[in-house]
């Protein structure tokens, strides 16, 4: 879904592709990765990847996505000293709806 989304908005809207040609593309990719997976080459690359380093990258997504949404419902916030901060949580972000609204 990630590379639909790229092609969607990168490909497509941002350089103005015909969604033809970003349709044929996703096309050709998933018919390589088809290839990759039956010849085996994908297993190779993963079994290539010590265990603890797939599961760091496993806990940094998890940990990537936690600080989206943290961001996103205004709990945390940029801070120029700390990179992070605790954001205002006496007010809701305009993306979440009111109370009142329910």
């Amino acid at each position: 879904m990630g590379l639909n989304a790229y092609f969607a908005y990168t490909v497509v809207k941002g350089m103005g592709f015909p969604w033809e040609a970003a349709l044929g593309a996703v096309f050709i990719s998933g018919c390589l990765f088809l290839l990759v997976t039956l010849f085996r080459v994908r297993e190779m690359i993963v079994n290539g990847i010590p265990h603890s380093i797939r599961v760091a990258i496993t806990v940094g997504i998890g940990l990537f996505l936690a600080i989206v949404a943290l961001k996103n419902a205004g709990i945390v916030a940029a801070s120029p000293a700390t990179l992070l901060t605790l954001g205002d949580l006496h007010r809701i972000p305009p993306s979440l709806p009111s109370p009142a609204s329910s």
